[in-house]
């Protein structure tokens, strides 16, 4: 016997159509901030509220609140994260410090590549390209891409992607709130956990260059 579903609003709807046709093409579910970029939301509460209406009606099932990796259509057999090795890499666009969601909802494109090759660890990376020769004297040049681990407070010492205003930048963390680049000529930018001017992104786990 089947149990009638309340049926979805068209957004909704078109929200299930997008989950199930992630899952079919990478093995797994789409992030919070992939669905944010499809859909257009400004953050990701709405996202939770739209997966929420989709669990209550029955459609959904969540393994853990909050998140979207944990996603299993009902009727279908849980999907294992790690299935594929090969992820999809949001190439982050413009934004601001003040709003630093907001690079991942205008991306320049995406990325195909297996994050084992630059990391071990786990968790939503992303890729930038890097806009000016600050960390030059390391080896990293203006045009690379730069593979990063989203993270918001990456260890001391870490080079880290940050939106410095309107740019992104790529610094090394010198201390707390200490950005500094390696080659001369380039500011450095100190900030507060409240200053709205900074916002790190994560730490750079990789180059990609093109010859």
């Amino acid at each position: 016997m089947t149990t009638a579903r309340i049926p979805l609003t068209q957004k909704q709807n078109e929200l299930l159509q997008f989950l199930r046709r992630k899952i079919q093409q990478d093995g797994f579910p789409p992030t919070m901030l992939e669905i944010c970029a499809e859909f257009g939301f400004k953050s990701t509460n709405g996202v939770s509220q739209m997966l929420q209406a989709l669990e209550k009606k029955g459609y959904i099932k969540r393994r853990e609140k909050g998140a979207s990796r944990g996603i299993q259509l009902i009727g279908q057999q849980p999907v294992q994260p790690q299935q594929s090795p090969v992820k999809n890499l949001v190439l982050i666009g413009n934004g601001t410090s003040a709003e630093p969601l907001s690079v991942f909802l205008n991306p320049q494109g995406q990325i195909q590549l297996d994050t084992r090759m630059f990391s071990s660890e786990s968790g939503q990376f992303f890729a930038a390209v890097i806009t000016d020769d600050g960390m030059s004297s390391e080896h990293i040049l203006a045009g690379d891409i730069a593979i990063c681990l989203q993270q918001s407070s990456p260890a001391i010492g870490s080079i880290v992607a940050a939106i410095h205003l309107d740019t992104v930048i790529i610094r090394r963390l010198a201390k707390k709130g200490d950005l500094q680049a390696a080659s001369k000529g380039f500011q450095r930018v100190q900030f507060t956990p409240d200053d709205r001017q900074v916002a790190v992104l994560g730490k750079v786990v990789g180059i990609m260059r093109k010859f």
